[in-house]
């Protein structure tokens, strides 16, 4: 099911950016699937955008300029690489989002 990310920005004169990095790996008990095997499709485009997780770098989600008030709404949808060698399990990871403004 997508999720609901919702953008609010006031008193900004420049540009915004909204990033989401990945706190590891998925992990199920041992097992582990490489986060980077998960991906993401967002609306509406502009000034969301499509991308790949990372637990290094974090990975740019939408950007815009000045202000966003009242606030908006974007859908993403995340969606994991389909591959016979990940172990059964119910995988977890946490996502740490961050909107910043000048």
């Amino acid at each position: 099911a997508p999720v609901v990310v919702t953008v609010r920005v006031r008193q900004n004169g420049g540009n915004w950016t909204l990033t989401v990095l990945a706190g590891g790996d998925l992990i199920a008990g041992p097992s582990t699937v490489d986060i980077t095997s998960v991906s993401w499709t967002a609306t509406p485009a502009p000034p969301y955008q499509n991308g790949t997780l990372s637990k290094t770098v974090a990975q740019r989600l939408a950007s815009g300029t000045g202000n966003v008030n009242p606030a908006a709404n974007g859908s993403v949808t995340f969606r994991l690489a389909n591959s016979w060698l990940y172990s059964a399990g119910s995988y977890t990871q946490t996502l740490v989002f961050t909107l910043s403004a000048p």
